[in-house]
């Protein structure tokens, strides 16, 4: 999937058009046409800022296949991520289950 793909996908989930991603970003309606015809894997790393910064998302998630590389955590998720990966199975389970205890009272 090239980057423009990735960059559509963004797009669509927040309602923006080729325009307005021009406007926002300060990278030229051009450009964003070049990347939507060729949809490679390269661009200029100055343009990948300029977009990711749009969207709140990190540069890797254009060029990673990971589809979870769009999420930025703030500093209080990255602890709990890395807590949870201390976790044995037992607390893993555990955790699951209070969030989902949670998650099911807000439905």
């Amino acid at each position: 999937m090239g980057i423009y793909s990735k960059l559509k996908s963004l797009m669509e989930m927040n309602d923006m058009s080729d325009a307005k991603l021009s406007r926002l970003s300060g990278v030229s309606a051009s450009t964003i046409y070049s990347m939507k015809k060729r949809d490679s894997n390269k661009t200029d790393l100055d343009v990948l800022k300029s977009i990711s910064s749009v969207f709140g998302v990190n540069i890797s998630y254009f060029v990673s296949d990971n589809p979870l590389d769009f999420i930025q955590l703030s500093e209080e998720e990255a602890k709990l991520v890395l807590k949870y990966r201390l976790l044995d199975k037992t607390g893993a389970n555990c955790v699951n289950a209070v969030i989902d205890c949670h998650l099911d009272k807000e439905k």
